[in-house]
């Protein structure tokens, strides 16, 4: 949850978040505006929950055939 979404995937790819710095590239995947701070918290934490989880991962893999972890960042070239 961001309210500069590309500001805080730039942090990411750099190596500035030392939980991700490891993990990256990171590409954006879905993003979602919301009015308050509270729905877009409350959607949030909605991913998080199992159900949600498979919700999120129906939304980001339409054809897609892997989970989204796996694909780089700058597509899906190739890719099997």
């Amino acid at each position: 949850m961001s309210k500069d979404p590309v500001k805080r995937l730039n942090a990411h790819n750099s190596g500035k978040v030392r939980s991700t710095k490891a993990k990256r590239p990171f590409e954006i995947v879905l993003h979602e505006e919301f009015e308050d701070i509270k729905s877009a918290r409350n959607r949030e934490k909605y991913y998080k929950t199992g159900f949600g989880k498979k919700v999120w991962m129906k939304k980001i893999n339409i054809g897609l055939g892997f989970p989204a972890r796996s694909r780089p960042a700058g597509g899906l070239a190739g890719n099997p």
